[in-house]
């Protein structure tokens, strides 16, 4: 008959080669249905909005208007090397420097007269896409029922990207950012795009 402190050790080997035959193994279906932070809401909040189904740009637009993007949210300098066109609605208002390209609040824009789409200035295409959580990238110029802008010169196929809030909006929080792009991968052109109220 084993000794009492040589049948705790056999125990205590025996619990312990148990844990460790189960350790590592994690059942499959538990790790997949496993809640995501999206999935985790509370039952009082409203499920998230799906994104608009835009024609996706093509990846180096995608990849110059995500970097704009980043620009505006304060995270890392423009995708700039030359001066900026900057219009309201297709229709031109000024021409950012380069050297004023890095400093966000050089970006606001006043046309003649101090308003567009119902709204008066400053207008900034920065600030419209740093406050905006969702955006959506899309090789479709800016469209909205509310929206008439006039055709941007220099926008051609190929050329052109648009950022705008990956949901349904109102004519009156609709607006997009369309960006010219040129062949070095380089915004030359910003247009702020509002729908009029």
């Amino acid at each position: 008959m084993p000794r009492p402190t040589s049948m705790r050790t056999l125990l205590a080997g025996l619990s312990l080669l148990l844990v460790l035959a189960g350790c590592g193994r994690e059942d499959p279906s538990a790790v997949a249905s496993a809640p995501t932070p999206s999935s985790s809401a509370s039952p009082s909040e409203p499920p998230p909005e799906p994104g608009l189904d835009l024609p996706p740009a093509p990846a180096e637009l995608e990849r110059v208007a995500r970097a704009f993007l980043r620009f505006a949210r304060g995270r890392v300098g423009p995708p700039v090397d030359t001066p900026v066109e900057l219009y309201l609605g297709g229709r031109f208002v000024r021409t950012l420097p380069n050297a004023e390209a890095s400093d966000r609040a050089a970006w606001a824009v006043c046309p003649e007269g101090g308003s567009y789409a119902g709204r008066t200035c400053p207008f900034s295409a920065v600030d419209r896409l740093a406050g905006t959580p969702r955006v959506a990238v899309s090789s479709e110029e800016p469209r909205h029922p509310c929206a008439h802008p006039v055709p941007l010169p220099g926008a051609g196929p190929g050329r052109s990207v648009t950022l705008q809030p990956d949901v349904s909006l109102t004519c009156v929080d609709w607006f997009a950012v369309q960006l010219v792009v040129n062949d070095v991968g380089q915004v030359t052109t910003v247009n702020l795009v509002h729908a009029e109220p």
